[in-house]
């Protein structure tokens, strides 16, 4: 016999953008940080962020419904996700690339707005890409991207092979991985021209500029 139908997956749905903003406020006010630190009763958290107790107290609440913290007897913790990824000053911290989505927000809520114009939009963010806004992408998703790309040579053997192009390669991670995991292995970097020079400052760091190359292109429409 199925289930009765309900309006519960639906109903997550709509207010699915709560979640969102919980996690983005938690974020801003360092709160996984501070618990992390030893500020594990609500008294000391306020006091730690500067928020009013009640604001803490419904902050806090909302962050326990969101499986992010749990009680130790009478005193918070953190999930071991959120110990491993969301405490500042910790090797795997990935605030950042929790957070740089976050100016999206207001454009995915003026979609109908959107698609409703006669020109459609272009996907991307071409038009507004500057060398500073790559700089913070990267800075933002450099440590998922390097994760992945140790992940990667661990599983893919290039050995064999003596080039990697890398397309779309931002930070340059996997190329930069690549490298230095088989000798006789070079790379290419191709990504958008304003991305390539934060790419670089990458490349330079990793001691490897002798065997990883960039090009600027777009490769929607240009020759690569």
């Amino acid at each position: 016999m199925s289930d009765r139908l309900n309006t519960t997956r639906l109903q997550e749905m709509a207010r699915a953008y709560t979640v969102s903003a919980v996690l983005y406020a938690a974020l801003d006010v360092g709160l996984f940080t501070h618990v992390s630190n030893g500020c594990v009763k609500e008294a000391d958290l306020a006091n730690a962020t500067g928020l009013r107790r009640i604001d803490i107290d419904r902050l806090v609440s909302c962050a326990l419904s969101l499986d992010l913290l749990d009680w130790d007897g009478e005193e918070l913790r953190n999930q071991a996700d959120v110990e491993a990824y969301l405490v500042e000053g910790k090797e795997r911290y990935a605030g950042p690339w929790m957070m740089f989505t976050r100016p999206d927000v207001p454009g995915w809520f003026e979609m109908t707005e959107k698609m409703r114009t006669p020109k459609s939009s272009r996907l991307g963010m071409y038009d507004d890409l500057t060398v500073e806004s790559a700089r913070e992408y990267h800075k933002a998703t450099s440590s998922i991207g390097f994760g992945a790309a140790r992940r990667f040579v661990r599983m893919v053997d290039l050995t064999s092979r003596k080039h990697l192009l890398d397309l779309g390669g931002g930070s340059g991670a996997y190329s930069i991985t690549a490298v230095e995991q088989f000798p006789e292995l070079k790379a290419t970097v191709l990504d958008l021209p304003p991305v390539v020079l934060a790419t670089e400052e990458y490349i330079a760091d990793a001691g490897v500029v002798d065997r990883v190359a960039t090009v600027g292109a777009d490769f929607t429409e240009g020759e690569f």
